[in-house]
């Protein structure tokens, strides 16, 4: 133990206080090579975390563009029974001529628009309605075009190889 009373005793040097002559440097962020790694791992992580999520998003996406067809559809039963016969224009259902949809099923703008909603006639008279996909949603080569015929029967086109039954 040291003290001061002691003849000779010498106390052991204190550091040198911040800010002083001989203080070590603080370190003041980081290093060029810490941020190319990090920079890396978040290019590696966006790789394969963004296909997974537009995928999501697409896969999602048809859910609307189905629930939009069978919404047509029961408005067309009500039409039938109200008129004795199938409305043959979308406006005639209480819908907008072009109809077009966003991601809420909501009648939206051109730009916006997931699908476009369109009646199929054959000579004049209602035989379905179908979802065209529309913008980002066209990029959805699994399940292209969505459609129901007035009976109920379900369809799908979709791109050479693809099977279209999973798209109902």
């Amino acid at each position: 133990m040291w003290t001061d009373s002691e003849p000779g005793a010498k106390r052991p040097a204190d550091p040198p206080a911040k800010g002083q002559a001989g203080a070590a440097p603080a370190p003041r962020g980081f290093s060029l090579l810490e941020l190319l790694i990090s920079l890396l791992l978040v290019g590696i992580l966006l790789g394969v975390a963004l296909p997974a999520y537009q995928g999501s998003v697409l896969h999602s996406n048809r859910a609307v563009g189905r629930a939009v067809l069978l919404d047509v559809l029961a408005r067309q039963e009500a039409y039938f029974l109200n008129h004795r016969d199938y409305a043959a224009a979308l406006t005639d259902l209480g819908l907008p001529a072009p109809y077009y949809v966003d991601g809420q099923a909501q009648p939206a703008d051109r730009a916006r628009a997931i699908y476009r909603i369109r009646l199929d006639l054959l000579a004049s008279v209602y035989s379905g309605v179908r979802a065209v996909p529309h913008n980002l949603q066209a990029r959805d080569t699994q399940c292209q075009i969505l459609s129901i015929s007035r009976q109920g029967v379900r369809a799908a086109s979709a791109s050479p190889g693809t099977a279209g039954r999973r798209c109902w």
